[in-house]
């Protein structure tokens, strides 16, 4: 990779959110993989970082609970722009979908798959997803 892994994560990030004042990118993060990557880089002062908000909760098989959805709403309403991180798949959204569709993108891809596209190949192939979660915080900056 000719740049570093957090700064793929912020051009990425900030391609959607400087489209215009209130966009919003929705994540999903069924594994937990992206989001210690996204926090990190969303917390980086020297790069400017960016508005995260994740939603942890779910009700019953579905992303989020009553509560998020309201706070998320509220934060929409605003026109704040800002990432937002389901711990779910985007099979798997229940009533963010509603919400998911105005956003600007919703990104739905694995972090193997993103690596791959972006010319990373694991040394180990039985690397599984956690294992590829910790590689790359370790070698965020690289």
């Amino acid at each position: 990779m000719s740049s570093s892994l957090r700064t793929r994560l912020y051009s990425l990030v900030r391609g959607v959110l400087d489209q215009y004042d209130g966009a919003w990118l929705l994540w999903c993060d069924p594994r937990g993989v992206w989001t210690p990557l996204l926090r990190s880089v969303a917390d980086d002062s020297r790069m400017g970082g960016f508005a995260l908000r994740e939603i942890k909760e779910s009700t019953g098989d579905q992303a989020g609970s009553l509560g998020e959805r309201c706070l998320l709403q509220e934060r929409l309403d605003q026109g704040q722009s800002l990432v937002v991180v389901v711990h779910a798949s985007g099979s798997a959204l229940g009533w963010m979908w509603a919400q998911a569709l105005r956003a600007e993108q919703i990104y739905d891809r694995s972090l193997r798959d993103q690596l791959l596209d972006w010319d990373w190949h694991p040394r180990d192939l039985t690397l599984s997803d956690a294992g590829l979660g910790m590689l790359a915080r370790q070698n965020l900056g690289q």
